[in-house]
């Protein structure tokens, strides 16, 4: 009796099929149609960044060799001219009679945000941005942001794990600025915001890797003007019935995808990284920045917009994240001009400051550095640049007072003796203002029994005024002046 095929048999053939076609980075086997055919067969997930309603299988994540020859073949370096041959041989098939019915599979799978890249641009460049040139290097683009989701940043620096990525340095396999100079290189050539978004979800990942190489080649510089140029096309359509019309709903499909897009990276840089780091990843960008999110909730608060940019959550993020950038650069203060900004931004900057010219208090602003330095992967020790990514298990926080971290014995050593910012003295201090607030509980995201029986809130920031007046009736500020 002939052996039954496993269900799982045409996906271990289409993934076999593209790690023999890939063996060679330099040169496919096969052309973009059959190979973006596989990939779709292999991992039936398309616009997942936007939805995040597919989830790649974990048999699928161990394929470990798949994973690592696709990412290589992506981000292998080239030149310009390189790059523009590979498209070409993409671009060509000549792929043997038998293969050619894998084609089918592709028919009907052209994304909408491919579909927009084509339809909208002008007509001396359509055709380099067709789906045979195009359709397997976005799609991949697309996978490896949908796997990045699943990966913990911890897991994977502590690795190596038995699903890909294994550990960082999987996602950087020819160093971090060759990483970042071939995402805007891709970008260049196939100007899909998908690039904004994956960078976000690979920094995720590696944090401190990687954040050099993006200040050091600009990536936020063209993240931050595509946007512009997308509200501009999109402004004529907010208000009329032209909205309807199938070029603006182009428009409005290709606004989508950025937006998704740029608000992943954004997000990740703002929200995930410590303060110092958004200061280089911004630099000569933190005003257009600022206005571009102001823009943004302009866009999606807009009383008539298509359904597909009326996102609350969106709206209400890009506010706190433009009233953020608005005071971390200090942009309210003399000598910065009055920037008009959405009246939401105004409203948060109200609710949030008393009166707006004035900063958090001094105890509310301890508090909210110690929870910042427990979450903190980069090593505290001064002029260090190791984080838990490079360190890997070797990352370890102080066992006294448990806030900060450093990647090894050597730095621990060195920080706590250092002539200028001597850990040792700092160290008791840390430890009685964590005491005195109640214990390291109050100051760590995962809250423990402990708080839950206290009636305590669960999200960390909200404990911040809690312990800022903790410290003030107890009267810490004395305290601390007679250690």
């Amino acid at each position: 009796m002939p052996k039954q095929r496993s269900k799982h048999q045409p996906m271990r053939d289409h993934v076999a099929f593209v790690v023999s076609s890939l063996s060679n980075p330099k040169e496919p086997q096969h052309c973009g149609t059959c190979l973006y055919a596989a990939l779709v067969q292999a991992i039936p997930s398309s616009e997942v960044l936007s939805t995040r309603s597919y989830t790649i299988p974990t048999s699928l994540r161990k394929k470990v060799d798949f994973w690592n020859t696709l990412y290589a073949f992506i981000f292998q370096p080239r030149t310009d001219e390189e790059v523009e041959s590979l498209l070409r041989v993409l671009g060509r098939c000549f792929c043997p009679s038998p293969l050619r019915q894998l084609q089918s599979y592709a028919v009907g799978k052209n994304t909408e945000h491919r579909n927009s890249t084509l339809a909208l641009a002008p007509e001396d460049r359509k055709t380099l941005y067709t789906p045979e040139r195009i359709a397997f290097i976005t799609e991949a683009l697309v996978i490896f942001t949908d796997i990045l989701y699943g990966s913990g940043v911890k897991s994977v620096a502590k690795g190596p794990l038995q699903t890909w990525p294994t550990t960082p340095q999987d996602l950087v396999p020819f160093g971090a600025d060759s990483l970042v100079q071939t995402l805007l290189q891709w970008y260049r050539f196939i100007p899909d915001p998908i690039v904004f978004g994956l960078a976000g979800r690979i920094t995720h990942v590696c944090r401190f890797i990687l954040v050099p190489s993006l200040a050091k080649f600009q990536f936020s510089r063209p993240a931050i003007l595509r946007g512009k140029k997308e509200v501009e096309a999109l402004e004529p359509h907010l208000r009329t019935a032209s909205q309807f019309a199938p070029a603006a709903q182009l428009i409005v499909q290709r606004f989508s995808w950025y937006f998704t897009n740029f608000f992943e990276y954004f997000r990740v840089i703002y929200k995930e990284l410590p303060p110092h780091t958004r200061l280089r990843i911004l630099a000569g960008y933190e005003t257009k920045a600022m206005q571009l999110f102001s823009l943004l909730v302009y866009v999606s608060t807009n009383p008539y917009p298509p359904s597909t940019i009326a996102n609350a959550q969106a709206s209400d993020d890009c506010g706190t994240l433009c009233h953020e950038l608005f005071r971390f650069f200090h942009m309210h203060l003399y000598p910065h001009p009055d920037y008009p900004v959405h009246p939401s931004v105004v409203q948060i900057d109200d609710l949030t400051f008393h009166p707006r010219a004035s900063y958090r208090s001094v105890p509310s602003a301890v508090a909210y550095y110690l929870m910042e330095f427990h979450q903190e992967t980069q090593c505290c020790a001064y002029g260090c640049p190791g984080s838990m990514q490079s360190a890997g298990n070797n990352f370890q926080r102080c066992s006294r007072c448990q806030i900060v971290s450093y990647c090894g014995r050597e730095c621990q050593t060195r920080a706590w003796r250092d002539e200028k910012f001597p850990h040792k003295r700092v160290c008791p201090i840390i430890r009685l203002l964590i005491e005195a607030a109640g214990g390291l509980d109050m100051f760590v995201p995962n809250s423990s029994q402990n708080l839950k029986i206290l009636n305590l809130p669960a999200n960390v920031n909200a404990r911040r005024p809690m312990i800022a007046q903790i410290w003030e009736d107890g009267k810490i500020d004395r305290a601390y002046s007679n250690t």
